[in-house]
């Protein structure tokens, strides 16, 4: 089970990442999930570098709009 929940965690983190720096109302549940994956495969999930380029999304949005 630890190495399936190694993979979910694998493939969750980029997910996660993804949907945060769009913005999206699912980014908390991913982040959630990927967590869970990480605590139940005994790894430390890797820190987001997302919180600056979401704030230049923002700001182009803004921009542009």
């Amino acid at each position: 089970m630890q190495r399936e929940a190694a993979e979910a965690a694998r493939l969750l983190q980029p997910a996660a990442r993804a949907l945060e720096e769009l913005g999206s109302v699912h980014s908390e549940v991913a982040r959630q999930m990927c967590e869970a994956a990480c605590g139940a495969a005994g790894i430390v999930p890797e820190p987001s570098p997302l919180p600056w380029r979401r704030a230049l999304l923002e700001a182009a949005k803004t921009a542009n709009a």
